[in-house]
């Protein structure tokens, strides 16, 4: 069958033309597909079905030079390129945003553990760390606040203390190979 004619047979609305255009192009299009893409057969299939149906559609455009066999193999092929890059680009955004939520949950489940190993921690710390360092991490009070509930003379002396409890619970993570 000659390709040309069925073109123009198709824009005159002889729907019959349009699988004579598939049929013709097909072996093409699945060849080019499987040594240029790798992708299966059914994904290649589909992708070839939507290249016809925006061929059909851009038939009707007044701007269409669709009359030559080669303008039509290079339409499909171009079409089917787009839309697979179309597609892996969504695929590769689906699946970053999925690995990113991912990574976030495995994050907070890895604070979560390194703050109750860190709260094991301080509560078998003797007096005065214990208190000092659960005042100051975990209810968040101020040094001052922390000095007049220990009663200490000042903020000073609750920051000093806190730093050699902050040390000493390092030194316990470095031995169990994990500082915080």
């Amino acid at each position: 069958m000659n390709i040309v004619n069925a073109i123009g047979d198709l824009k005159e609305g002889d729907l019959s033309k349009l699988d004579a255009v598939y049929i013709h192009f097909r072996p093409t299009f699945m060849s080019w597909m499987n040594t240029s893409h790798k992708k299966d057969m059914d994904l290649a299939v589909e992708i070839y079905k939507y290249a016809i149906a925006s061929f059909y559609e851009a038939l009707f455009e007044e701007t269409s030079v669709l009359e030559k066999e080669s303008e039509v193999r290079l339409y499909l092929l171009s079409v089917a390129k787009n839309k697979i890059l179309s597609d892996s680009k969504t695929r590769t955004n689906l699946s970053y945003q999925a690995e990113l939520e991912e990574e976030a949950l495995e994050d907070q489940l890895d604070k979560k553990q390194r703050l109750d190993k860190l709260k094991k921690l301080v509560s078998i710390q003797g007096y005065p760390c214990k208190d000092l360092l659960r005042f100051y991490y975990f209810n968040s009070y101020s040094k001052e606040r922390i000095a007049q509930n220990l009663e200490y003379k000042n903020a000073n002396a609750v920051d000093e203390l806190k730093e050699k409890c902050v040390r000493r619970i390092n030194k316990l993570l470095r031995v169990a190979n994990e500082e915080i």
